[in-house]
């Protein structure tokens, strides 16, 4: 933060003490103060004056019978609300009050106050309570303006003019604004205007310009129809993908059909599904929604199945059955929906419900016009101010000197205001920096007499990854921790400095002659402010503590002395006015005229075949494998990756992660405005290119928005939300508030409701984990605008939200009460805490998927589980129509106390992979359940429905039955057969069943094996998923209870607390010593109970699979290394490190350089696991035997 003080008066400066202006209460004084009107200087004040003289006259009574305040002037007397203080006239819309005030006093207080005084004062156009009022004042353009923060003290208000009158009246729609902020503060967990009051300049711009984002993404987004932006069209995977092969032949063979259903008008307007007519329409790979919609009705007609009470032009859309969702898009076919596949990938025929569009289309009206916020409007005051400073700093052009005191109220309150504008390369020096003192060392008191303890500060000037220049001071006896008048020359020339250069600060201290050097604090400031111009002058920023697992690329100082007090000052050489950096236009013209040319040496790139037929490729592809191996590039070979530009430019755009890490070009003005321009002109890099630059190790601000502008081009709608939690880690690494990241995250969630709905939750655990309404951190009040900017476009549905939180908070309540008490009295307060708050939670849309409607809680279902943190288990009927022929509850677990997010982060990535394997026709019938944080160490998980885990599978009667089946290999696959209705030989009955004739039970026999086989296909594709997912992923501790398998035999892994290697271990021996879990248990299973045979048709095919999935995720090992190196702003425990990058690109084979080297690789992992499986049923038996 600057140390310079604005320039702008408050009140308390310009009428002096408190007691200045003290006038005696009475009547006279009064009565001299109205007739003193006539005297009053500013001409706007004292036209609304002479109005408010010709207003109506009150004919006041009072209810105490003691007569009226007011004198017959319309002037009450003197109002006292201290003993001591300031007079000022407050004007009520139908008299005016003097008040003797304290000049501490806050607004709100001063309007209570005043209310409580003159309440029983009754005039009928007018309310007597103070919430019903705002104040006013005259500011500096002679204009009336509305005061919102009520939290100000009255001594920072600009009251103008001899006279200081504050206006108090009823604004228009002031309580639908009142109530709006109301609600924002409740999501947000504390005050809007504690949030305003904590604004800089830099955020209250970035405030006003998410508005005018938020403003002009609300006109332009979908409105009516299926276009609204909350309608919530089904997720489909592309639109004209074609149906898979595999898919088309399973659904085929197992005679799956579309379910689709039809009510009558009175049911669907009462959502009730009583009286439903169902037809079945044979599967068609071929079938988009319009082609179904429009085969059934024709159907329907058939069967003359009508509706009288519909009119002769009802349209109709399709639902699907249990989840709030349609499909409408007539180029989609229907496999490509996400959910529809699913079901036909797991033998299951998809319901549909057909529904009436005019009865739907009520939910989706056209949204009201937004209510412009108080901000808006100081935003634009503050906006003319600076336009006109410009013209004072202008000498006058005409003849006439400038009247006296004409420019009084056309002041720039900044304290350079006044200087003289110049650029960066009018500059003809190096950048000089004096440290001036460091402050909050907690000096030992033992070393009070000991002059040996010293400190230093070391200074960085760094883009990115790249330090440019830096300097050590000398060391300075730690005790006063003060430098003399010593000014520190970089070598950085400024007219070669780079536009986004930050500054890069480190305080050590040791003792002399001792090797005990430690860092005591650190901060990363941009060198240039939100101004675009350069620092100059003097500085104080609080640093942040050198903790292991802090985040060293944050930019921004400890405002709030979070973990650590040191501060450091010091001074940036002043050059003499405001030095701004060069324009575009700059750019341009020096890369157009610049008088260093090369280009002889240069490779244009336009001849691909010609380009990589040059010997320099080859140098080329050896130096970014360097790169990417990270070795630091020698300056010849800088330069010669820099020759090949054009190239990489026109052929090769994602190698433009390796230009903007050269040292080379961010010391040459030339080359990075060449680069500059040539972003101008460059082919759109690939998703994974341009989240690697939106990490810590690209900070420059243009290229980060031309990496923002291709991203959003390629992310569609249905893809964008995969990348919703890297993206909000991106924001971490923004060099400004005004952040690329933050207003694409703005405009893609106020355009799509869902995506808006899972942000809000992401952004919300980020400030609650932050700190919240106590964290001054500007990451925090960055991340807060952000929401608030959301949350006021998004006020057709806050009161969604608004539910949502308070479900939470009730929730959180409830599970502070039961912890420490035994799982089955925990059980009972549960329910009967649930029971009073019962009607708060229900009739609400699920936090975790907006698409499940929660209705009746099942209270009797509700139960505290028995682990260490006693989450609670909640169970509602889902209250979308037909809910039973999909999924009939939505169950969730309730932590607090659990840190959820690498749970998430793993689930989020497991997702991302479920889609690039779909898109390549593999379905590993993966189940990512829903994971979301909602606070700190609070979230809910979603309950898989009609599962186990595999140790409570193989848990037998007694303890030896249970021991012996963690070894036994069939336990897994007679589970299987039981569910799908089938017996092993030996358990099967002698006598038939008296009941069912013989023919009935061979029909039920081939039913059970059928609905068998399909459960071992689908535990196959399963298994391929997860087994490639968790090795991938480095996911360790699979104990029997982390495994899951569902009753239709989809085999998925929950728990994901060691990631990336990082797993338990005993006696410095990890227990998870097999690449990923692949058990004779599991093998079994595949062969459909045979015995294990690894050159068995089955089991080909499984390891087929297996290195197929595994090549899929191959092609797209920059995508992945891309999303954990953002997600290193999460700050995980073990996602933390290079290490831990290191093992995700050595499990990804990152060195592979062709898709044979990578199969093969993946085929030694797979004989590793494969001949490993004993490793595991040991570990599962000491497992069993423990937790039996």
């Amino acid at each position: 933060m600057s140390l310079g003080r604005s320039s702008s008066t408050t009140f308390r400066n310009r009428t002096g003490s408190n007691s200045s202006r003290d006038l005696p209460a009475t009547r006279k004084n009064s009565t001299r103060v109205s007739q003193a009107h006539a005297n009053i200087l500013h001409p706007q004040l004292q036209a609304m004056l002479e109005q408010w003289q010709m207003r109506e006259r009150p004919s006041l009574e009072t209810d105490n019978g003691k007569g009226s305040l007011l004198l017959k002037t319309g002037v009450a007397d003197l109002i006292n609300l201290c003993p001591f203080g300031e007079v000022i006239t407050v004007a009520f819309p139908w008299f005016l009050a003097n008040v003797r005030i304290n000049l501490d006093m806050k607004l709100y207080e001063l309007k209570y106050q005043l209310f409580q005084r003159i309440g029983p004062m009754k005039w009928a156009p007018f309310t007597t309570r103070a919430q019903d009022y705002r104040f006013q004042q005259l500011n500096g353009f002679g204009e009336i303006e509305e005061i919102f923060n009520e939290e100000q003290q009255i001594s920072s208000l600009e009251i103008h003019g001899t006279f200081p009158i504050l206006f108090l009246f009823q604004p228009e729609g002031a309580n639908a604004d009142f109530q709006l902020m109301a609600h924002i503060s409740e999501c947000l967990e504390y005050s809007l205007e504690k949030l305003e009051g904590s604004l800089d300049e830099e955020l209250r711009q970035f405030r006003a310009s998410l508005w005018a984002r938020t403003k002009e993404t609300c006109l332009t987004r979908g409105q009516e129809g299926t276009n609204h932006y909350a309608f919530p069209e089904e997720q489909y995977l592309c639109v004209g993908e074609e149906c898979p092969r595999d898919l088309d032949s399973k659904a085929r063979s197992a005679n799956l059909t579309y379910q689709v259903y039809w009510r009558w008008r009175q049911e669907e307007l009462n959502e009730s599904c009583e009286r439903t007519m169902k037809i079945s329409i044979p599967f068609d790979c071929n079938y988009t929604p319009y082609t179904l919609l429009k085969r059934c009705l024709k159907e329907f007609v058939r069967l003359n199945v009508y509706d009288a009470e519909d009119m002769d032009d009802e349209g109709w859309i399709l639902q699907l059955a249990g989840r709030h969702t349609y499909v409408t898009n007539a180029d989609v076919k229907l496999t490509s929906y996400d959910r529809i596949r699913s079901e036909l990938e797991s033998y299951r025929s998809p319901a549909f419900i057909i529904c009436r569009e005019s009865i739907v289309m009520k939910n989706y009206a056209r949204p009201k016009p937004l209510y412009e916020p108080h901000y808006v409007r100081v935003h634009e005051r503050k906006l003319a101010l600076d336009v006109l400073s410009v013209s004072i700093n202008n000498p006058a052009t005409d003849a006439e000197p400038r009247a006296k005191n004409e420019d009084k109220v056309l002041t720039d309150f900044r304290p350079t205001a006044s200087l003289q504008h110049i650029s960066l390369w009018d500059l003809d020096a190096n950048l000089m920096i004096r440290p001036i003192s460091i402050t909050g060392f907690n000096y030992p008191k033992e070393k009070e007499k000991d002059d040996k303890t010293y400190a230093r500060i070391e200074f960085s000037v760094y883009v990115g990854t790249l330090v440019l220049a830096s300097k050590s001071t000398s060391k300075t006896n730690a005790k006063f921790g003060t430098w003399k008048n010593e000014m520190y020359t970089f070598d950085l020339y400024m007219k070669d400095m780079p536009p986004s250069a930050l500054l890069s600060i480190k305080v050590f201290s040791g003792e002399l002659c001792k090797n005990n050097e430690k860092e005591f604090g650190w901060v990363n400031i941009p060198l240039t402010d939100w101004h675009d111009e350069l620092r100059q002058g003097q500085f104080e920023f609080g640093m942040w503590a050198p903790e292991p697992s802090s985040d060293r690329s944050r930019i921004g100082e400890n405002g709030g002395r979070i973990g650590c007090n040191v501060s450091v000052k010091f001074e940036i050489s002043s050059y003499g006015g405001r030095v701004r950096m060069p324009s575009h236009g700059q750019y341009t013209y020096l890369v157009e005229h610049r008088s260093t040319w090369t280009e002889a040496a240069d490779i244009m790139g336009d001849d691909y075949e010609a380009c990589i037929s040059d010997p320099g490729y080859k140098v080329l592809q050896q130096l970014v494998k360097k790169h990417d191996d990270g070795i630091v590039l020698n300056e010849e070979e800088q330069q010669h990756v820099w020759t090949w530009r054009r190239y990489i430019q026109k052929q090769e755009p994602d190698l433009l992660t390796v230009l903007s890490e050269l040292k080379i070009v961010w010391t040459d003005r030339e080359k990075f405005s060449e680069l500059y321009v040539m972003l101008e002109t460059w082919r759109p890099p690939s998703v994974a290119a341009a989240l690697t630059l939106l990490g810590k190790r690209c900070t420059d601000r243009v290229i980060r928005k031309f990496a923002v502008e291709k991203l959003n081009e390629q992310l569609s709608p249905v893809t964008f939300h995969l990348f919703l939690l890297p993206l909000v880690q991106a924001l971490k690494y923004e060099p400004r508030a005004q952040s690329e990241v933050g207003v694409m995250l703005l405009t893609r969630a106020l355009s799509d409701y869902r995506i808006g709905h899972r942000l809000f939750w992401l952004l919300r655990a980020e400030i609650v984990r932050l700190g919240g309404g106590d964290s001054t951190s500007e990451e925090c009040r960055r991340i807060s605008l952000l929401m608030e900017a959301y949350l006021r476009g998004n006020g057709e549905h806050i009161n969604v939200i608004l539910r949502q939180v308070q479900m939470v908070n009730s929730l959180t309540k409830i599970s502070a009460i039961v912890k420490g008490l035994s799982k089955e009295a925990a059980t009972q307060r549960l329910r009967y805490e649930l029971r009073s708050i019962s009607h708060n939670l229900e009739n609400i849309d699920s936090p975790l998927d907006p698409a499940y409607k929660l209705g009746k809680i099942i209270i009797d279902k509700a139960i505290v589980l028995g682990s260490a943190k006693q989450p609670l288990r909640l169970v509602w009927k889902n209250n979308n129509p037909l809910s039973e022929q999909h999924l009939e509850f939505c169950s969730m677990i309730f932590k607090n106390g659990d840190d959820l997010r690498q749970d998430m982060l793993v689930l989020q990535v497991l997702e991302v992979m479920d889609n690039i394997w779909k898109a390549a026709n593999i379905d590993c019938c993966l189940n990512p359940y829903g994971v979301l944080p909602m606070g700190e160490s609070i979230g809910i998980i979603e309950v898989v429905p009609n599962c186990q885990t595999i140790f409570e599978i193989q848990v037998g009667n007694g303890f030896m039955n249970t021991a012996v089946r963690s070894i036994e290999a069939s336990f897994l696959n007679k589970w299987i057969r039981k569910k799908c209705g089938l017996e092993d030989d030996k358990k099967k009955k002698k006598k038939k069943d008296a009941s069912k004739n013989e023919s009935v039970q061979k029909i039920d026999n081939a039913q059970a094996t059928k609905k068998y086989f399909e459960s071992v296909d689908r535990f196959l594709y399963s298994c391929v998923g997860y087994s490639v997912a968790t090795y991938i992923m480095g996911i360790k501790d699979r104990h029997s209870d982390n495994l899951m398998v569902t009753e239709d035999g989809k085999y998925f892994h929950i728990d994901f607390g060691h990631i990336l290697g990082h797993g338990k271990t005993k006696l410095g021996i990890q227990r998870d010593r097999q690449p990923f879990i692949l058990t004779e248990h599991f093998l079994t299973v595949i062969r459909s109970g045979k015995p294990v045979d690894g050159n068995s048709h089955e089991l080909q095919k499984f390891k087929t699979l297996c290195i197929e999935a595994y090549e899929v995720m191959w092609n797209n090992r920059e995508l992945f290394v891309s999303l954990f190196t953002l997600m290193l702003g999460m700050e995980l425990p073990e996602l933390s490190t290079k290490e831990d990058l290191d093992h995700l690109k050595k499990t990804l084979f990152c060195k592979g350089e062709n898709k044979e080297q990578a199969r093969k690789f993946f085929a030694g992992i797979y004989e590793e696991a494969f001949n490993g499986s004993w490793s595991t049923k040991t570990n599962w038996l000491f497992h069993a035997v423990k937790h039996y």
